[in-house]
């Protein structure tokens, strides 16, 4: 069932979720001249809606391009979102996925500079939306967007964002018996909370990443041989290190209270 809201402004086509304090759904705005998707977050509760309300203020304000507005009706709040169309980040990098390394490191750099355009808003918002469920995937385009589910739990200042991140990373870099050092070191010190900050997490990428593309040139030189072979080098290497972060990310996932398996 299709409907009008925003005295007629979006027509709901798809309800995403819907319970007495939250709505989501996914609207044409018909006043736009390409009739784009929207996404718009229905807040329902009166103390969610004063909580709120100063974050979505800021977050018109923050200068985040994927925003659109928000107003009230009916005694609800209504935060709208641009909507981006894309196959679920986990559809695409699931564990049996034979992407190559190079599309693996472009998409890479998509989410990280996608996460530092969006920590422009308020943190808590931020932790509400950068979540491996909201990320949509565009293989062919190289494009990597968040479609901004902002569920009213979510909505808090946490200190585990690059946790999310992290999650999201571990996703599209998928770690291998060859995966290069550099690579395994950045992962780990993003999983034990080594970042404070997504524009820091970003940065350090920036810093590898061109070498990371030598270090996979090399192996396809090398061939699969001597790739091994360096591999085994590799984590004998870092045998000690690996134990250290593989401590402090179980004792971190402890602490969020995440079942370690």
């Amino acid at each position: 069932m299709q409907t009008l809201v925003r005295e007629g402004k979006y027509k709901v086509i798809e309800y995403l979720s819907s319970d007495e304090s939250y709505i989501s759904a996914v609207a044409v705005d018909i006043e736009d001249n390409e009739h784009r998707l929207v996404l718009i977050n229905t807040y329902l509760d009166p103390l969610d809606i004063r909580r709120f309300v100063p974050l979505f203020y800021d977050a018109s304000r923050s200068g985040y391009d994927g925003f659109v507005e928000y107003y009230t009706e009916f005694s609800r709040v209504n935060v709208v979102f641009r909507y981006h169309s894309g196959k679920k980040l986990k559809q695409v990098f699931h564990k049996g996925s034979t992407i190559d390394r190079k599309k693996r490191l472009e998409m890479e750099e998509e989410l990280l500079h996608e996460a530092v355009l969006m920590s422009a808003m308020p943190q808590e918002l931020l932790c509400a939306v950068l979540r491996a469920e909201n990320a949509v995937v565009n293989l062919d385009s190289g494009r990597l967007k968040f479609n901004m589910v902002a569920r009213p739990e979510n909505i808090e200042r946490t200190e585990w964002l690059t946790d999310q991140l992290g999650e999201m990373s571990e996703m599209i870099l998928k770690r291998r018996f060859t995966t290069p050092a550099r690579e395994l070191d950045f992962l780990d010190r993003l999983r034990t909370g080594g970042f404070e900050s997504v524009a820091a997490v970003y940065s350090a990428w920036r810093e590898i990443r061109p070498a990371l593309e030598d270090d996979y040139e090399k192996q396809e030189k090398d061939g699969p041989v001597a790739t091994f072979l360096g591999a085994v080098r590799t984590h004998l290497t870092r045998r000690k290190k690996a134990g250290q972060y593989k401590k402090a990310y179980r004792e971190r996932l402890a602490r969020r209270g995440v079942l370690v398996k």
